[in-house]
């Protein structure tokens, strides 16, 4: 698959609008180079769908060995209500750049790994072991794809992984995870001229709160991503300003770290509030987790990297790494085993999106290259 082959892949599956449903027309258009390169396809139904499919792609080299593993999403978010200055669902070159929404987030770094599988079967490179594409739906929906493909034991066999979202061709070795905890208080209605003879749910809920931020320990740092932080961004409560209010709930978003022990946090954060019920009058509460997303930490000296760091060299570019802001499909796939797992794709992350979003074309056609050869420099090591 030359350059102008996989540009054109790249436009075809940009014009699918696949903001939510309609992942199986990208798969099909994925599939087909792939079999015919001489990759053992299969289309996982997702969440129960017959017309939602993800993409699971094989491909056994002259021995056996180590798997290899490439992975990217096909859908994408919504266009929104800002004018683009062309048709988003139409992949439009302008300035060595291409438009279109999923052009960094992610179609073109999930096409440069397609092309990059396609190159080594057409080239008949010699590699040992096996190289394997997992391409997920509704990443953008919670990373409900990859969840579903780690389940069913998808990745199981994996020994390192490369995620295409867009680094601008820098390594990620680690991102934070999402933890959200919801903290739910209870108390007993009274009128509001008589507060007396209620208890107030919302009062007990700041006491809450602050016992949390006080006293809950995420005093954790990672050398790549920075430190694991906490923000208060959701309260409610009440019923009416002349009732004292018999509900409360707050939801705390914890950005975790490679490292941290969620379950640990929450035990944690229940035995603050025990001690309040302890010590507190009529204090009720409930917790829940609402979102335990895991947080990626490879080592960067890992065989992995190093491939990747060749490859770099190899295409002439140099070896920076990137601190990846948001999460991925990786928090995922790493469920499914202690192995390596890196971010590295093409289009910047400032784009993601975002309104007029673009790829630079040849950071796309540098990145199908770098692909191949991360993929035959970890299997050949």
């Amino acid at each position: 698959m030359n350059n102008e082959k996989a540009l054109q892949l790249l436009k075809d599956i940009i014009a699918v609008q696949s903001v939510d449903g309609k992942e199986k027309e990208v798969v099909d258009l994925l599939e087909q180079p792939l079999k015919e390169a001489g990759y053992e396809c299969e289309q996982v139904i997702f969440a129960e769908d017959p017309t939602r499919t993800q993409l699971v792609a094989t491909l056994k080299g002259t021995k056996p060995g180590k798997v290899f593993g490439f992975s990217g999403h096909t859908d994408v978010v919504p266009v929104g209500e800002i004018q683009w200055d062309s048709d988003p669902f139409t992949g439009t070159e302008r300035d060595g750049k291409l438009y279109g929404r999923g052009t960094a987030d992610m179609k073109a770094g999930l096409v440069a790994q397609v092309a990059a599988a396609v190159r080594i079967a057409e080239e008949n490179a010699t590699f040992n072991g096996e190289i394997k594409l997992l391409i997920s739906a509704a990443e953008e929906l919670g990373l409900l794809g990859a969840g579903e493909l780690t389940e069913a034991g998808y990745a199981d066999d994996l020994d390192a992984l490369v995620i295409g979202e867009p680094t601008d061709l820098q390594i990620t070795t680690a991102h934070k995870g999402v933890f959200w905890l919801r903290v739910k208080t209870f108390g007993q209605t009274a009128h509001s001229s008589t507060p007396d003879k209620g208890i107030n749910a919302i009062d007990h809920l700041v006491l809450a709160i602050q016992a949390i931020q006080e006293q809950l320990d995420i005093d954790v740092t990672d050398p790549v991503v920075g430190p694991s932080t906490m923000s208060l961004n959701y309260i409610n409560g009440g019923n009416g300003n002349n009732v004292v209010p018999d509900n409360a709930n707050a939801l705390f978003d914890i950005r975790t770290i490679g490292g941290q022990d969620t379950d640990a946090l929450f035990n944690q954060a229940k035995d603050i509030l025990d001690r309040l019920k302890d010590s507190v009058p009529g204090f009720q509460y409930d917790i829940s987790v609402e979102a335990d997303v895991k947080a990626l930490s490879t080592d960067k000296e890992s065989s992995l990297v190093q491939a990747a760091k060749d490859s770099l060299t190899n295409n002439n570019h140099p070896i920076e790494f990137f601190a990846f802001s948001g999460g991925t499909d990786a928090s995922q796939f790493t469920k499914a085993g202690d192995y390596p797992i890196i971010i590295i794709g093409p289009g910047e992350m400032s784009m993601a999106h975002q309104p007029n979003e673009y790829v630079k074309v040849q950071d796309f056609y540098d990145m199908i290259e770098i692909n191949k050869d991360i993929a035959l420099n970890f299997l050949n090591q």
